[in-house]
């Protein structure tokens, strides 16, 4: 399986992976084996304000991107989705205790999802 692209234990607020607050982790476990996967940030009241400060601060530039702008980053998301989908699923597979096809099939449902939001839709 390839390397996660998330670091260890951070959130990505204002574009930048930053460590809990309080530092502190939970971990992700294996529904089947309750191995550790990933530890991720746990995140407090602090961490969410963080967050939703960073989600106010960029806002208004989303809304000010005229609309092909903003479809386009989206769909540059859903290609990146499907360039990436056997190592998504995978990741969904084990991360839920299912088997890959299901993990697949969630994939492609997200996949969908943010390609109806670009305004571009597939067969």
């Amino acid at each position: 399986m390839a390397d996660l692209v998330v670091p260890d234990a951070r959130h990505l607020i204002d574009g930048e992976w930053v460590a809990a607050a309080d530092k502190g982790e939970l971990p992700v476990l294996d529904p089947a084996t309750r191995e550790v996967i990933q530890p991720v940030a746990r995140a407090e009241p602090a961490d969410v304000d963080a967050a939703v400060a960073a989600a106010r601060r960029a806002a208004p530039a989303w809304a000010a991107t005229n609309p092909s702008e903003r479809g386009a980053a989206l769909r540059r998301w859903a290609d990146l989705i499907m360039t990436h989908v056997e190592d998504l699923a995978r990741y969904e597979a084990r991360d839920v205790g299912k088997p890959l096809s299901g993990g697949r099939l969630n994939i492609y449902i997200a996949h969908g999802i943010v390609d109806y939001f670009a305004g571009r839709r597939t067969s």
